[in-house]
């Protein structure tokens, strides 16, 4: 806690997103530094529940069930929460869902962001927002180099593309409304998330527990790819930092990369061969179709702005990440200990 010296303790935060993955381990983050949490999200989804494993809705002030398309709504939950700090994470996150669902992705991130920040207009103690976006928003053109925040916005899935227009956006706002209200905007870009709790089995790891929880092999389909991988706590604790200081100074309402440090660049099947060795009894197959919806084989972030600029360093590397991801989901899967005393482990050893 002296990480944030108490900065948050009866601070009034409103998260949207706080029944998914990364919302329900910032909502226990914010709770235990003191906060006063209002939650907004979509009920949760997935073959199980980080939300009700670690019992949010009553470690909160309150958790609202709602979809951001529902305007109405939300301006009356925001209004009643009066918050000085939003923590924007609600979105549809799925790049190969956004290929099925192209409207609802572009609604969700953009129209559902733009209500976000209408929704504020009446606010008087509101002071900071962080809105969450993503590694993908850039222009990825699949070369060594590491994406900047001043790079060039861009997507080729309907993901990735609405994450880049919602980053216009923000800008947008942030000149036109929020400096002339007081209230300082940044966004934040973060890596390929992993940690225990994301049942969502679309993704690497989730996709792992999944098939063992079911008993039935691994697919991979693109092992050659390279993503930041980070923790979430380790992302969270970027997100908590930034939203920190934009809160006490102003001219820091910008981008940031929250991504870990590219000294290791962990291919998909690097990662699958760490899960081998601890797991061997998971049997993978690799299946490459050719024929397959586009995905960007690398992309890796330069997060030098955001160390400089805001004092912010990666707390563990790529390999630890994994690790404590593998032994929170075999815990899991054992049933033999509390998840709930896991996952405030885990964040007690990080950053209490």
């Amino acid at each position: 806690m002296l990480m944030y010296n108490n900065f948050f303790k009866n601070k009034k935060i409103f998260l949207t997103g706080h029944a998914g993955f990364k919302g329900a381990w910032l909502a226990l983050i914010l709770s235990k530094l003191g906060a006063e949490v209002t939650g907004f999200s979509k009920p949760p989804e997935g073959w199980d529940s980080i939300y009700d494993i670690l019992n949010i809705g009553s470690l909160i002030k309150k958790s609202i069930f709602g979809n951001l398309m529902d305007s109405d709504l939300l301006i009356k939950s925001i209004t009643e929460a009066n918050p000085e700090i939003i923590f924007h994470l609600a979105a549809q996150p799925f790049v190969l869902k956004s290929y099925e669902y192209p409207l609802e992705t572009w609604q969700t991130n953009v129209i559902g962001t733009l209500n976000v920040f209408e929704a504020t207009k009446n606010l008087n103690n509101l002071r900071a927002i962080l809105n969450v976006t993503t590694d993908k928003c850039y222009k990825n053109k699949e070369w060594q180099y590491s994406y900047r925040e001043n790079d060039e916005l861009g997507g080729h899935d309907p993901y990735s593309a609405s994450k880049a227009a919602v980053e216009i956006l923000s800008s947008s706002y942030r000149a036109s409304f929020f400096k002339k209200r007081g209230v300082q905007l940044a966004t934040a870009r973060g890596g390929n998330v992993i940690g225990g709790g994301d049942f969502n089995e679309s993704r690497l790891l989730p996709s792992v527990f999944y098939a063992l929880k079911i008993a039935t092999d691994l697919i991979i389909r693109n092992p050659q790819a390279i993503r930041p991988w980070q923790h979430v706590i380790d992302v969270l604790n970027g997100y908590i930092i930034i939203a920190k200081t934009i809160y006490e100074k102003d001219g820091y309402d910008e981008a940031y990369n929250i991504a870990p440090d590219n000294v290791i660049n962990l291919k998909v099947s690097d990662i699958v061969e760490i899960i081998k060795q601890k797991i061997p009894q998971l049997n993978i197959i690799t299946q490459i179709d050719s024929t397959s919806l586009h995905e960007a084989c690398l992309l890796k972030l330069d997060n030098s702005f955001s160390k400089t600029r805001l004092g912010w360093q990666p707390l563990i590397t790529n390999f630890e990440a994994i690790n404590l991801t593998i032994d929170w989901y075999k815990n899991y899967l054992s049933g033999q200990n509390s998840l709930f005393e896991i996952t405030n482990q885990q964040i007690e050893n990080l950053i209490f």
